[in-house]
């Protein structure tokens, strides 16, 4: 998705009164938005933006970030997911990640946020 592209939908939500002008431009500073079909785990297709922040070792702040600029998408009326990526991952962070419902990408690697129950069974 072009920056432009994403800016308009964070304007028109703005206008309509979605999000606050803060929010729009909070949401704006996402590292990456892509917009895709949702198909993980045999999704139902639809239209989602993954709103993903990059960091060569991400941190506690960057999956934060991610959710919360995720969430304003979504209260903009579009399904949205947040997403780490980089190429290093601290133990600490990874913990941390299920209880924003932040999926990661690690080198190439889907982590989805399962919750530390869901690992255990």
């Amino acid at each position: 998705l072009s920056p432009e592209a994403y800016m308009e939908i964070l304007e028109q939500a703005a206008e309509e009164g979605h999000i606050t002008e803060e929010e729009a431009i909070d949401a704006s500073l996402a590292d990456v938005v892509v917009r895709g079909r949702w198909r993980w785990n045999h999704g139902d297709g639809a239209l989602t933006y993954l709103v993903v922040e990059v960091s060569w070792s991400l941190s506690e702040d960057d999956v934060v970030r991610a959710a919360r600029r995720a969430a304003i998408l979504r209260e903009a009326g579009y399904q949205a997911c947040a997403v780490v990526a980089g190429a290093y991952i601290p133990p600490e962070v990874q913990k941390l990640m299920p209880q924003h419902d932040v999926w990661g990408l690690l080198d190439g690697l889907v982590i989805p946020p399962e919750s530390e129950e869901e690992e255990e069974t």
